[in-house]
């Protein structure tokens, strides 16, 4: 399979762009389509030698960590998990609200500021992180390999339904002749249309079908409304080969509605605006690997100890490159369920899923908590909804808001409420609120259960 890669590569590079940048573009993927294929001990020999570097580095040039590193002991550690433990987890909470002192106060020599990435805050909080010419060289150079490990043609037309600013915001989009800037991709591609998600599914819907592009980039709620579109109509208006998905948890179940109803498989990268891409789906298996080259990512339980495969745990980052705002075993408030070793042979770190958000657990009086799943996928067939989301309002009272078209009859109401019912951990009241929207998050990400507790 590497061999793969680089016949691949060695074909892009012959037709693609001219230019120094591309040719170090293509430099930089070809020296990851040869680590990817390295032993997991490399690696992590690897990742702790920049991690001793970035920690030295930030002990002494960004003032949130001048007391918080052992640095003699991090500098004697001689495993990747042996240093790691030396450094505390840092919260979201530090950083929204201290963000100047993690901030470096001067540079290594070649790096220098190339810019702010700022996360609109699902959780309330509202993050600035400060980026280098390094850092974002890494993004794009992962952005890439997504690309090519979800198999993209890169000459077919794309299009992109996201939240944008304002000139990205005319109702009927707007085109470019290229999918991203020669600095991302450093090939010829199809031309991109762009549209905001500031219109309804039904007005992107019907733009989708006009513009007829061989792949989707969005949401994950936008695309499970698009699957409900699809699914009404006798012969859907839109048929894609490819959809992309980011910024939201996907399900197994909107996997194959996307697949029944859309025609294509989605792949999904596993991404935090402050930190960058986290993982991506492997080309074989399509379980999730961690970009290990860049990026340190342990899955932990609640006391602080690394997850087993197969345990769901609090996902903590450390981005290698980011000398302008270092993060070190940063917390992002996500929670994921722990992988083993890909049957693939790449040594890179795996996540089976992304689960969701840590504040969006369910809450039972006891103190247990649960990920929630209501089984949508039967009681739509009841309640035809245009979009749902679960509130747990108290430990035993949930809110169910559904936009509809018509309402449901008390026996469809009562029918639901069971099903629902049936799929809880504990005993709930259930409320349903029938509303004419229901509004996505400041960041422009849907999340489909909410814990208001």
């Amino acid at each position: 399979m590497a061999d793969n890669t680089h016949l691949r590569l060695k074909r892009l590079r012959s037709s693609a762009v001219r230019s120094g940048e591309a040719d170090q573009a293509f430099g930089f993927q070809e020296r990851l389509a040869e680590s990817e294929w390295f032993s997991s001990d490399k690696i992590k020999t690897y990742q702790l030698g920049h991690l001793k570097r970035l920690a030295g580095f930030a002990a002494l040039n960004a003032p949130y960590y001048a007391s918080k590193i052992d640095m003699l002991a991090l500098m004697e550690a001689k495993s990747l998990r042996e240093a790691l433990d030396i450094i505390p987890i840092q919260s979201r909470y530090d950083l929204a609200t201290q963000s100047l002192s993690f901030r470096s106060a001067t540079l290594p020599q070649g790096h220098h500021k190339a810019g702010e990435r700022i996360s609109s805050g699902s959780s309330g909080q509202i993050i600035a992180v400060e980026g280098t010419n390094i850092s974002f060289a890494w993004q794009h150079a992962l952005n890439f390999r997504a690309q090519l490990w979800a198999g993209r043609k890169f000459d077919l037309p794309m299009a992109v339904i996201r939240k944008f600013g304002p000139e990205l915001e005319p109702s009927e989009g707007i085109v470019r002749d290229r999918w991203d800037d020669e600095a991302v991709l450093p090939v010829k591609t199809g031309p991109a249309n762009f549209l905001a998600t500031t219109y309804s599914v039904e007005h992107q819907w019907k733009w989708l079908a006009g513009v007829k592009p061989a792949y989707l980039m969005s949401y994950p709620s936008i695309i499970r409304q698009f699957a409900i579109l699809a699914a009404a109509e006798k012969r859907s208006s839109v048929v894609l080969k490819g959809i992309s998905t980011v910024g939201e948890t996907v399900s197994a179940e909107l996997r194959d509605d996307a697949r029944r109803f859309l025609g294509a498989d989605i792949y999904d990268v596993y991404s935090a605006e402050e930190v960058g891409v986290i993982a991506s789906q492997c080309p074989t298996c399509r379980r999730y690997h961690i970009q290990s080259e860049a990026i340190i990512v342990e899955i932990v339980d609640m006391a602080g100890k690394p997850c087993a495969a197969g345990e769901i745990g609090r996902v903590i980052v450390t981005p290698l490159f980011n000398f302008a705002t270092p993060l070190l075993r940063y917390e992002l408030g996500d929670m994921a369920e722990a992988g083993s070793p890909c049957a693939c042979g790449r040594g890179l770190g795996v996540i089976n899923r992304v689960v969701g958000r840590y504040r969006n657990l369910l809450t039972l009086p006891d103190g247990q908590h649960f990920w929630p799943s209501m089984g949508s996928r039967a009681w739509q067939k009841i309640i035809p909804i245009k979009r749902h989301q679960f509130r747990q309002v108290a430990l035993d009272r949930m809110e169910v808001w559904m936009v509809v078209e018509t309402q449901p009859t008390q026996a469809a109401q009562d029918e639901v409420r069971a099903i629902i019912a049936s799929r809880l951990p504990g005993a709930f009241t259930i409320d349903f609120q029938f509303v004419d929207d229901i509004p996505n998050g400041s960041g422009g990400k849907f999340e489909e259960f909410v814990s208001l507790l």
